[in-house]
């Protein structure tokens, strides 16, 4: 992974994150009550976008036929673990909880295109 694209990796969470979060201020909600902060949510998918990302990257390095394979296996054991994060808020039955399950959606939603986009302009990449 190239310095450029690490920075493009930090800003796209990074502004993601702040559009989020200004978002939740401007609509006045409280987002204290929630079971996981925004930015615990927001950490924890941006570090395993970094490691899927690193991964492809890795992989395509030197086996550029399994790439494909191993960007899926990583994307269904970042939603399973998605689904383990979400899994302590699904059993509440606040109103609070309806509003942060949609917030962990949309965290996750966002990760996954970041790693998509990665994962096609590595697979792009011309080798040298």
């Amino acid at each position: 992974m190239s310095k450029k694209d690490l920075f493009q990796f930090v800003i796209f969470f990074t502004i993601s994150y702040l559009l989020h979060y200004l978002v939740l201020t401007l609509l006045n909600i409280d987002v204290t009550t929630f079971y996981y902060s925004v930015a615990i949510i927001y950490l924890f998918f941006a570090l395993f976008s970094l490691a899927i990302v690193w991964a492809t990257v890795k992989i395509n390095d030197f086996y550029e036929t399994y790439v494909g394979m191993v960007f899926i296996a990583a994307i269904s054991l970042k939603m399973v673990f998605g689904y383990l994060v979400l899994r302590p808020v699904l059993a509440l039955e606040t109103p609070a909880s309806v509003l942060e399950k949609k917030n962990i959606l949309i965290v996750l939603l966002a990760s996954v295109a970041i790693d998509v986009f990665f994962a096609v302009k590595t697979i792009n990449k011309k080798k040298s």
